[in-house]
């Protein structure tokens, strides 16, 4: 049981110190790896509804070929930006904006995105997927300021990181309990 709990806690450190960036850059390799292929007319299965929305919520302004073009461009920066790191918020922001104009065509081209009533089309698999990215941004976006973090273990902390309530270990409770708030300390 040793053994499982220190794999647990090194485990839970490795995430708490790499989590975020390692989510971070994959959604960057996915933003890369779906625009690139909007640079090359017919490589993005994508490619029809992508261009078909930006023609629809630009009133025209933008058709076929450009906004296809277009929608790759935004979304390579936004995945380079990711991946690099730089300008966080602002990235992160712009994305989602983008995202919320990839669930558009849910309502735009109801024909195209569902079978059934909660019955989605492959394409609208391809949207509901950006849930994900969208929460997953969002917890990027929380983490995006340089915070200080806990420090790892409980001898410079409350004792209580990276173990969760009744994980702490017995040299944890040696210190014994805590003193009361003093209420009456004036500054």
């Amino acid at each position: 049981m040793r053994i499982y709990a220190r794999t647990v806690r090194a485990l839970e450190q490795l995430s708490a110190s790499l989590g975020i960036t390692l989510l971070r850059i994959s959604i960057g390799l996915i933003y890369v790896w779906f625009g690139a292929p909007k640079f090359v007319p017919g490589l993005s299965p994508a490619e029809a509804l992508a261009a078909d929305t930006t023609e629809r919520l630009t009133f025209g302004l933008l058709s076929g070929g450009t906004a296809s073009v277009l929608t790759g461009a935004l979304e390579t920066t936004i995945g380079l930006l990711l991946i690099s790191g730089r300008a966080l918020a602002p990235t992160l922001l712009l994305q989602l904006a983008h995202m919320a104009g990839t669930f558009t065509p849910l309502l735009l081209f109801p024909d195209r995105t569902w079978e059934t009533y909660g019955i989605c089309t492959l394409e609208g698999q391809y949207i509901l997927k950006n849930l994900v990215l969208v929460a997953a941004s969002i917890v990027i976006l929380g983490h995006s300021r340089n915070r200080p973090q806990p420090p790892p273990g409980p001898a410079h902390g409350t004792g209580a990181w990276p173990w969760t309530a009744g994980e702490q270990p017995a040299h944890a409770h040696a210190r014994g309990p805590a003193a009361p708030p003093d209420d009456h300390h004036t500054p």
